[in-house]
C-alpha cells in the first residue's frame, strides 16, 4: 500500500461560484435611478461569514492498482457577529457563535477507507466528493457551516425588536423563509447598467430590481455605493421575496447603515466592500483555525508513523 504526501500547500484560491440569479430574468420594481435612504435608527446587525484553509494534499494508491485517489485536508470555520452601532462591540461579547470543522475531502469511496487506517489518526473527518475539490470545500462551508451560523443568528436576533442578519455572498435557498440579507462584494455580472451605477453617490442606492422565477419575484436586489471612487466601491444586496413594507424597511436600513461600516485601505486590503465587522469576524475565525505548521506537521506524522 502506498501513500504519497504532497509537501506543497494546495491553494484553493477565490472561486467563481455559480450564481443562481444568472439563470433568472430581471425586472426593475421602481423607476431607474439613484435613491437616498431614510435615516432610520440603525438596528442590531448580525454578520455571518466563514473562512477555510487547506492543510495538506495527499495521493492514495491501493496495492496493485493503477488508480490514484486524491485527498485534501481542510479546516473550515464559520461564525456570527453581533454589532450594535455606536457601541464598543468587543469580539468576546459580540461573537454569538462559531463552529470549526476539519475534513479530509477525498474521492476515495467509503468502503475503501478501511484500507488506509492511518487516515483516522489525523482527526480529520473523511468526506467523499467526486466533484472538484475546491467546489466541494466551498459548498460545505457555505451550505453547512455558514447556514448553521445564520440560523443561530436568526434565533438570537429574535430577542431584539429591530435587527437584521447579513450573510456573506448570495443567499442559500434554505434561507428563503427568512428576511436575511445577502451581501455580494464582487459581482460577476452587472444587473444594472454601469452608466447608472457610476452616477451613484456615497450612501445612495440603485433602484430595486426583482429576480423572477416562474414569472414571480424570487429575490429582490439593489446596489449600494459605499464611498467615493469607482464601481469597485459598490456592493450588491439581496433578500428573498417579501411584503413591500418589510422590503423597503430593510432596503432603507441597509443602505443607510452599511456605508457607515465600510473599511479603509489601511484597515483592510479588500476595502471598502469588506465591512469592518466582517473583517473582524474573519480575523477571529482564521486565528481559531490554529497553527498551520503544527496541524500540517501532525498530519504528516500520523501518515508516516
Amino acid at each position: 500500500m502506498e501513500v504519497n504526501i504532497s509537501f506543497s500547500q494546495w491553494n484553493i484560491g477565490e472561486l467563481l461560484m455559480p450564481i443562481e440569479e444568472e439563470e433568472l430574468s430581471v425586472k426593475p420594481i421602481e423607476e431607474l435611478g439613484a435613491y437616498k435612504p431614510n435615516e432610520n435608527q440603525i438596528p442590531t446587525l448580525f454578520f455571518i461569514d466563514g473562512v477555510r484553509r487547506t492543510e495538506a494534499s495527499i495521493a492514495l494508491q491501493l496495492p496493485n492498482s493503477p488508480k490514484v485517489y486524491r485527498g485534501i485536508f481542510a479546516s473550515l470555520c464559520a461564525g456570527a457577529l453581533m454589532v450594535r452601532y455606536g457601541g464598543i462591540n468587543l469580539i468576546q461579547e459580540s461573537l454569538i457563535y462559531h463552529h470549526l470543522k476539519r475534513y479530509l475531502f477525498t474521492d476515495l469511496e467509503q468502503n475503501l477507507l478501511e484500507s488506509f487506517p492511518k487516515l483516522k489518526d489525523t482527526d480529520f473527518e473523511p468526506k467523499f466528493s467526486d466533484q472538484d475539490m475546491s467546489l466541494a470545500i466551498m459548498n460545505e462551508l457555505r451550505s453547512n457551516l455558514e447556514i448553521n451560523s445564520a440560523i443561530k443568528a436568526i434565533q438570537e436576533s429574535s430577542k431584539y425588536q429591530n435587527s437584521i442578519v447579513i450573510c456573506d455572498g448570495t443567499l442559500d435557498p434554505s434561507l428563503s423563509q427568512t428576511h436575511c440579507v445577502g451581501l455580494i462584494k464582487n459581482s460577476q455580472r452587472a444587473f444594472v447598467e454601469p452608466e447608472l451605477l457610476s452616477k451613484l453617490k456615497p450612501g445612495e442606492r440603485s433602484h430595486i430590481f426583482a429576480f423572477l422565477k416562474d414569472g414571480k419575484p424570487y429575490k429582490y436586489s439593489w446596489y449600494v455605493k459605499l464611498n467615493d471612487g469607482s464601481l469597485e466601491n459598490l456592493i450588491r444586496l439581496e433578500i428573498f421575496a417579501c411584503d413591500s413594507k418589510t422590503l423597503y424597511n430593510i432596503v432603507d436600513t441597509c443602505t443607510y447603515a452599511l456605508p457607515l461600516l465600510s473599511s479603509n485601505p489601511f484597515q483592510d486590503q479588500r476595502s471598502p466592500q469588506n465591512l469592518l465587522p466582517i473583517s473582524s469576524l474573519e480575523r477571529f475565525l482564521r486565528h481559531h483555525l490554529g497553527s498551520y505548521k503544527i496541524i500540517r506537521s501532525n498530519i504528516i506524522k500520523a501518515l508516516r508513523d
